[in-house]
């Protein structure tokens, strides 16, 4: 289906990183209550932690390469579209690069964090990202979106032809 390249702050990465792994974290702290009886509560979520690597190959790597770094260098937060996570907006926290002189190619890393009080849901794209093992009738529930609309805005045979990071149109 419809899968999305990474990009950031206006640069898009011509192929997907190998790897992205998103840390969710709260806080909590325990309420203790008569006879040593203790309740974990929420206290905060903390912003979403996107970590990352991937592989520049060819004849542009090391353009590419630089491109990310100016990127990288601006101040501010900027959205971060993914083909597995909703788009969310974030700060460019780390960035690391390693050359290969036998391939000639450029391995990176990276880490993004989400911007305070940036919900994904606080932006609305028209659209969402399939998660895994998810089918429409999952989507719908929670986009709280009619099944029927979302069969009609996108081109899916059954309910169960998506896959993880498809993109679903919702409007």
């Amino acid at each position: 289906m419809d899968s999305i390249k990474m990009s950031y702050g206006g640069f898009t990465f011509n192929a997907n990183p190998s790897s992205v792994k998103t840390e969710y974290k709260k806080n909590t702290a325990p309420s203790v209550f008569p006879f040593r009886r203790t309740k974990t509560n929420v206290i905060c979520k903390k912003p979403a932690v996107i970590r990352g690597s991937g592989k520049f190959c060819g004849k542009n790597a090391r353009a590419e390469a630089q491109m990310l770094l100016s990127v990288f260098k601006r101040e501010g937060a900027a959205y971060l579209f993914s083909p597995v996570l909703a788009p969310v907006k974030a700060y460019f926290t780390a960035l690391d690069f390693s050359v290969n002189s036998v391939s000639g190619s450029i391995d990176y890393s990276f880490e993004f964090t989400q911007e305070e009080g940036s919900g994904s849901g606080l932006y609305d794209f028209g659209y969402t990202l399939a998660e895994k093992n998810e089918n429409l009738f999952d989507v719908a529930d929670r986009t709280n979106t009619g099944i029927e609309r979302i069969i009609d805005l996108n081109s899916f045979k059954t309910p169960f032809d998506i896959r993880e990071g498809d993109r679903i149109w919702l409007k």
